[in-house]
């Protein structure tokens, strides 16, 4: 519809369409929530009749998250999927150290501009040439304003979430805030990435970033 934006999760098709090239996808998803993305990408996945590996991220696994992919009809040595309880900046470090790459990277955790301007130098050395990254809530409600988890209700006892008391933004006098200004900074530090300017990916509240040599041949891979 004209005027109404895309969300998370409808890019899914595209993730798919992304994937397929692949002879053993990759997918990280930082910030798992309640699985409607997790669910939808591991069923695809797992469609493609080829092994895969998804490692999911969050300070929360919800149980019945665990529950629905044990669920599926995946096979124990060829579908992986690891689901993670911890802190996205304790953990993206130990995969460096791992030496692992992802071939897609999700990224819809923590909204603010603490959180996301660490995760994503570590998010860099996770990447390769043809890495598509996925980033949420660019230009949505927190893309201006700081959202923590630890706010919310049912995160207020959770000793993994990072705290807004623990947060210090404040650069060169200046107060940061939001996921926008941390994105647009990852990519100012680091040129060789960039923002896809596809009609059908722009204007929309996450932001599809990837190699800036490797534009043309992702949205050929795409239909583009």
């Amino acid at each position: 519809l004209i005027g109404v934006k895309m969300a998370y999760h409808g890019y899914i098709p595209l993730m798919e369409s992304f994937l397929k090239q692949f002879d053993r996808p990759t997918v990280l998803e930082v910030g798992v929530h309640t699985g409607i993305t997790t669910f939808s990408l591991v069923q695809r996945l797992s469609l493609l009749k080829k092994p895969f590996l998804y490692f999911g991220v969050d300070v929360f696994i919800r149980p019945d998250v665990e529950q629905t992919i044990e669920s599926m009809n995946l096979s124990k040595d060829e579908h992986l999927v690891y689901l993670e309880e911890e802190n996205s900046l304790v953990c993206l470090p130990k995969l460096i150290d791992l030496g692992w790459k992802f071939d897609l990277i999700l990224l819809d955790g923590d909204h603010n501009y603490y959180t996301v301007s660490r995760e994503l130098p570590y998010i860099k050395n996770l990447m390769h040439e043809k890495t598509l990254l996925i980033a949420d809530d660019y230009s949505g409600k927190h893309s201006g304003k700081d959202d923590y988890y630890a706010d919310k209700d049912e995160y207020i006892n959770n000793k993994l979430a990072t705290q807004r008391s623990e947060a210090n933004t404040e650069i060169g006098g200046v107060q940061k805030s939001g996921t926008n200004s941390a994105i647009n900074e990852f990519l100012s530090n680091n040129p060789h990435l960039v923002i896809t300017k596809d009609e059908q990916l722009m204007d929309n509240e996450p932001v599809v970033i990837c190699g800036r040599s490797y534009v043309k041949e992702l949205l050929e891979t795409l239909g583009r």
